[in-house]
C-alpha cells in the first residue's frame, strides 16, 4: 500500500484521490477520470523530431520509473514489458518532478501523467513531450473511502461534483 491508503485503511484519512486500482483492503472507489500518460524526453532526443510516437517506437528504450511503492511505477514496469523497453532501476525517482529532470539530461524517456505536463512543463524546457498513439496508455485517478462509512452518501456526491469538473 501507497502511505495514503495505509492512512485510510487506519481511519488517519476518511476519503483519498488516488490512481487506482488500491487493492488489499475494503475500500470503495469511485473512478473520476482516466488521464493519459505523455512520453517525456530531452529536447535533443531523435524521438522528439516526431509529433506523435506509436507503442513500437520504444522498443529499446530505456524507461525511467518511480520508486516501487508508487503504483504508476508498477504501470511503468508493465508497459515496458509491453513494448519491450527496459526499466532503469539505478535512478528510480521520488517524484515525477525527479523523472522529467532525469528525462531532460538524457538519462532516459519518463512516461508522465497528462495533467503534470500541462502543469509543469513548458516549451523551451530542457524536454519535450509526446503523445503515445491509441491512447491505451493511461492511469485512472479515482476517490476511495473505507466501505461502509457513514458519510459514504456525501462522498459519492463529493465524487460526481469532481467528475463534472474533472479534465
Amino acid at each position: 500500500w501507497t502511505p495514503l491508503a495505509s492512512g485510510l485503511a487506519s481511519g488517519v484519512h476518511d476519503l483519498i484521490l488516488a490512481q487506482l486500482p488500491v487493492t488489499g483492503g475494503a475500500f470503495h472507489s469511485e473512478r473520476l477520470f482516466r488521464e493519459p500518460l505523455h512520453v517525456a524526453m530531452a529536447s535533443d532526443h531523435p524521438l522528439g523530431a516526431k509529433a506523435i510516437l506509436a507503442p513500437a517506437d520504444l522498443r529499446g528504450t530505456s524507461l525511467l520509473t518511480l520508486l516501487p511503492e508508487y503504483r504508476l511505477a508498477e504501470q511503468i514496469a508493465a508497459i515496458a514489458v509491453a513494448v519491450g523497453a527496459d526499466v532503469l532501476r539505478d535512478y528510480e525517482g521520488t517524484s515525477l518532478d525527479a523523472i522529467r529532470q532525469m528525462a531532460g539530461m538524457g538519462m532516459g524517456l519518463a512516461l508522465l501523467p497528462e495533467l503534470y505536463v500541462r502543469q509543469e512543463i513548458r516549451a523551451g524546457d530542457d524536454v519535450v513531450v509526446r503523445p503515445i498513439k491509441g491512447s491505451r496508455y493511461y492511469r485512472d485517478i479515482g476517490l476511495l473511502w473505507r466501505q461502509g462509512a457513514g458519510r459514504a452518501p456525501a462522498y459519492t456526491l463529493i465524487a460526481t461534483l469532481l467528475r463534472a469538473v474533472a479534465p
